[in-house]
């Protein structure tokens, strides 16, 4: 064989002898088989899950709750209301949504989901160079936190895409 081209793993036996059976067999992926017990992992994870709260601890949650978003409604500013009040709907319709999906459909959703991260891409695009009709020019540490989150975003975005496109690729033939 000609030297420098082909495959250089293969040769890497002929430079190091010690290594042969050790390359040849394939013994080096052996460590990477991973042997689950089912009954034992779903028994841990009930463990881990426990009981599920009582009446009693419910209603203390729900309740410190409602303080929570009365303290919030009785002190902020008008302007951080609508926009909590938008957050927190968003935040519950999501829920939902996600909670009723199909369990072999979940991982798709979650994927696609990263896509709509292109509102935040938005919303730090807005903040780096604000319209000219709106207030005041932001100040650095904005504008470096606007940085950030597109970068954030950016990678967000593109890993589900990523995703997306290696689950379809396992249903092709």
């Amino acid at each position: 064989p000609r030297r420098g081209r082909g495959r250089p793993w293969r040769r890497a036996p002929q430079r190091r002898p010690g290594d042969r059976s050790f390359l040849d067999d394939g013994e080096a992926a052996d460590g990477l088989v991973v042997h689950i017990d089912v009954d034992r992992a779903v028994l841990g994870l009930a463990q881990l899950l426990g009981e599920p709260m009582s009446a009693g601890a419910l209603a203390v949650v729900f309740g410190l709750g409602a303080l929570a978003f009365w303290f919030v409604g009785a002190y902020a500013p008008p302007a951080f209301l609508g926009h909590f009040t938008v957050f927190v709907l968003a935040c519950f319709v999501g829920y939902m949504v996600v909670w009723n999906v199909t369990p072999s459909l979940h991982t798709p959703l979650m994927s696609v989901t990263n896509a709509i991260s292109s509102i935040i891409a938005i919303g730090a695009l807005v903040q780096i160079a604000p319209p000219e009709s709106g207030g005041g020019r932001p100040d650095d540490l904005i504008r470096w936190i606007a940085v950030a989150g597109i970068g954030l975003t950016a990678i967000n975005m593109f890993g589900g895409f990523a995703v997306t496109r290696r689950m379809l690729a396992m249903f092709r033939k």
